[in-house]
């Protein structure tokens, strides 16, 4: 069986009967479908109908559990007006009496409809074809006592349960591993998900409030519920096989948070849609390049595809998470992606504009990963407000080469470099958008900073001071910088240099000339 190592790196019941008024509506409640449906019933005037009952064309028998099927009674609105489980009449096959309730005065004649929900077995019976058409209202539903020649015969159709498969790819043939899935069918039993439970297999529930946030379903038996996300993994290859009754809900979910738990605020939340869905907030989704346990920050424009989960985090009680199968607008952000090979193994978003900080997480802290540094803490993402200086901290699982690569979405820069600090390799990435290096894993943590600036270079916007620099985007080769002080004397003079160093310049306003052929433009800046 696979050796879980998990180290995270953050620190009706029947309703009472509602009376009023005379002549006014008294409900009564019953289950179908484990939904709670009101059943019409004004005061004492019911109508009778006494039916027989098929599935598929035949009778249902006293050898079936039929004390268990219930029969329930609908006019063209929707309202239940009545319903009964079979019971024994002594002869022939199991019947049922129905009392079919109707207004005391106004109602018209209502068209029925019928339903059978089968307890025993979980199965709601909706399509119905009876051998003649029932209403009710003034006139009253005859009542045939068991006389198979005239009896209302209602015929039930098997419902078609739909089926929905997820491939897991299995750790001991490849390199697959956990998968944070969700389910796309209402609690669904994991015994009854084909291929979930068979042969070795682990499945773990996350709780934040518990001691052992992992939850065992070999030692404490759970069902999947909408909303929720788990942690899976299977010995070999398996398709899993999902069947029953799909979400149809508003998609929103209510989110805990326990300030007293060791991880405040997390939350393993799942898809309850079938098709890719999106949450408003950044979060973090399980790296499938690797396979060993490794959560990759997304920021929200990125979707959740159908039968996944995903970890979000909670700031303060009384929060929600909000699934929705339309995407929404690009938000500005910078992608930093850590490669080796083929594929991504990590990843550190700056967010520009929108979104907030959320800290590193990997269930093994000897992974490769690449994080940002604010506040001595280590975070997946931070949010910037378009320009400075970021410490980049990078720590390598082995020894080798490795991949520093840059992507963004609906954020222009008009400065953006990577300078290594244990090389002096200054990488301007909006000419070389990646950056190979050797590391080992003896290396200090704190390998890069990244220097940026967002928006296009204008006459008031192409330099600006970071860790004691002034750095100016639009310069190339044959550009030529000058900086005057107050009196407009000359103070530096360079060619081709994109960042001049203030060490040497006294506190004050200074005016930043930058030359490129016949076009000059002028900025002021001030050195504290």
């Amino acid at each position: 069986m696979k050796k879980l190592v998990l180290t995270l790196i953050v620190s009706f019941a029947l309703l009472g009967s509602a009376f009023a008024q005379y002549n006014s509506d008294i409900y009564e409640s019953y289950w179908i479908d484990q939904l709670n449906v009101h059943v019409y019933n004004p005061y004492e005037y019911p109508d009778c109908i006494v039916p027989f009952a098929q599935i598929d064309g035949e009778f249902v028998t006293y050898d079936m559990d039929y004390e268990a099927m219930e029969i329930g009674v609908f006019d063209e609105s929707g309202t239940c007006r009545g319903h009964s489980f079979l019971v024994d009449d002594g002869e022939d096959y199991p019947i049922t009496e129905i009392s079919v309730y109707r207004m005391l005065a106004g109602d018209n004649d209502h068209l029925l409809s019928f339903m059978m929900y089968d307890h025993a077995n979980g199965i709601l019976y909706t399509e119905c074809t009876p051998n003649n058409d029932y209403y009710t209202g003034y006139d009253y539903v005859e009542i045939y006592m068991g006389d198979l020649d005239n009896a209302p015969i209602l015929n039930f159709a098997t419902p078609v349960v739909a089926s929905y498969e997820k491939f897991i790819e299995g750790y001991g043939e490849s390199a697959g591993g956990y998968y944070l899935i969700a389910t796309p069918v209402a609690d669904a039993d994991p015994t009854a998900v084909t291929g979930m439970t068979t042969g070795n297999y682990d499945l773990y529930a996350f709780d934040q409030t518990q001691d052992l946030e992992w939850r065992n379903y070999k030692e404490d038996l759970f069902n999947l519920e909408f909303g929720k996300g788990y942690l899976y993994a299977h010995g070999t290859d398996v398709t899993l096989e999902f069947s029953g009754t799909t979400y149809d809900g508003d998609g929103e979910f209510d989110l805990v948070y326990d300030d007293a738990a060791d991880f405040k605020g997390w939350n393993l939340v799942g898809n309850p849609y079938l098709e890719t869905a999106y949450i408003n907030r950044e979060h973090y989704v399980m790296n499938e390049e690797t396979g060993r346990g490794e959560f990759i920050a997304v920021a929200a424009t990125e979707g959740i595809p159908e039968m996944e989960g995903a970890f979000v985090i909670a700031e303060g009680e009384g929060e929600t998470v909000t699934f929705t199968t339309t995407a929404p607008g690009k938000a500005s952000m910078l992608a930093l992606n850590v490669s080796q090979g083929n594929g991504v193994i990590d990843r550190a978003i700056v967010s520009f504009g929108q979104g907030h900080r959320m800290p590193k997480i990997m269930l093994n802290e000897n992974n490769t990963k690449v994080y940002i540094v604010e506040d001595n803490a280590d975070f997946a993402v931070v949010r910037s407000e378009g320009q400075g200086t970021m410490p980049v901290s990078f720590k390598a699982e082995n020894n080798g080469t490795y991949t520093l690569s840059m992507n963004s979405e609906n954020a222009e820069f008009s400065y953006l470099h990577l300078i290594d600090n244990m090389t002096g390799n200054d990488v301007n990435l909006l000419e070389t958008p990646s950056y190979s290096f050797e590391a080992t894993t003896s290396d200090y943590a704190s390998r890069f900073r990244l220097v940026f600036a967002t928006g296009e270079a204008t006459d008031g916007n192409f330099a600006f001071i970071s860790d004691g620099e002034i750095i100016l985007s639009g310069v190339n080769g044959n550009s030529i910088v000058n900086v005057f002080d107050v009196t407009g004397r000359l103070v530096n003079s360079n060619n081709g240099v994109n960042h001049i160093s203030t060490e040497s310049m006294s506190a004050g306003v200074y005016m930043i000339q930058l030359v490129n052929g016949e076009n000059i433009m002028t900025q002021k800046i001030v050195v504290k």
